[in-house]
């Protein structure tokens, strides 16, 4: 199988990023660098978008994963990337551990 990386790989975050939280716990960093490794996906998975078995991006928070769907939905959009589709994948992969139980897929962020 053809992975982002090749193990499992913790990315963390700098004292600076934490002291740069919002209300709702969205650091706006760590969306850059989880929209960066999805941008990796899709020169693995050509059909990342239309599938929702390729990667799952799991939250603390549903404050954070709405955050996070609109981030994602912005960053790809300016892209290029269709909107609607966006918004569904985000809505299938995109969530907290909750969301995905009982779920597989190749990757998880």
């Amino acid at each position: 199988m053809i992975a982002i990386y090749e193990e499992s790989k913790k990315i963390r975050q700098s004292d600076v990023e934490i002291a740069d939280r919002v209300k709702d716990h969205f650091v706006k960093k760590q969306a850059e660098r989880a929209c960066q490794l999805v941008e990796d996906a899709v020169h693995i998975y050509s059909d990342l978008f239309e599938t929702d078995d390729k990667i799952f991006i799991i939250t603390p928070f549903r404050t954070v994963a709405e955050s996070m769907r609109k981030f994602i939905i912005s960053y790809f959009s300016v892209k290029g990337y269709d909107k609607e589709i966006l918004s569904k994948w985000t809505k299938n992969c995109v969530g907290t551990v909750h969301t995905f139980q009982g779920k597989d897929a190749n990757e998880v962020l």
